[in-house]
């Protein structure tokens, strides 16, 4: 599956829906009006890249996973390798039951960045920053998103934290803060 942005040249053009992510799941984000809102496409992207899960190795399985290796079921027909595409979704998923600790925080970057890799490589941008800030006592980790273009200047940047909040039972507002 193919990450595209695209500049819209018309009046009536329609972008395509946004995915807002509310601490548990993905889904569109409706308009005022009840259609479909449109618009911020780095933030959906980064949002179904970060949030749909990537399938792990039979060898990373544990105890807990009961077999489940997860990921998309659109990487088993809709991959154009020629086109830099590759499987979807991150890694993410397999810390919700890791330790708080600084190690932890530098996997869950390491899990982002390879997750966020398409964007560079379909050339949707230049650069991405990502950081992790582990707070065990507030019992989260703050994911930090910066995304840059050819001119260098910010082109999107973003902070998650719901997420681990969610696991633990914790979920409550927005998890995605400008």
């Amino acid at each position: 599956m193919a990450i595209t942005t695209r500049v819209l040249t018309t009046k009536n053009a329609v972008p395509p829906p946004d995915i807002v992510w509310n601490g548990v799941r993905g889904d569109f984000a409706l308009a005022a009006d009840g259609g479909l809102r449109g618009g911020e496409t780095f933030a959906s992207a980064v949002c179904m890249l970060l949030f749909s899960d990537a399938a792990c190795e039979k060898s990373d399985l544990t105890m807990f996973d009961n077999g489940d290796r997860r990921g998309w079921i659109g990487d088993a027909f809709d991959i154009d390798a020629g086109a830099g595409e590759g499987p979807m979704g991150s890694l993410l998923w397999r810390f919700r039951r890791s330790e708080l600790v600084a190690e932890t925080g530098y996997k869950v970057e390491d899990a982002a960045r390879s997750a966020l890799r398409p964007l560079i490589t379909q050339k949707a941008c230049a650069r991405i920053d990502v950081s992790a800030e582990v707070d065990a006592p507030a019992g989260l980790i703050r994911l930090f998103v910066t995304i840059y273009g050819e001119d260098g200047g910010v082109m999107w940047a973003a902070r998650f934290d719901i997420l681990w909040q969610a696991i633990a039972g914790k979920a409550g507002g927005p998890l995605l803060k400008p």
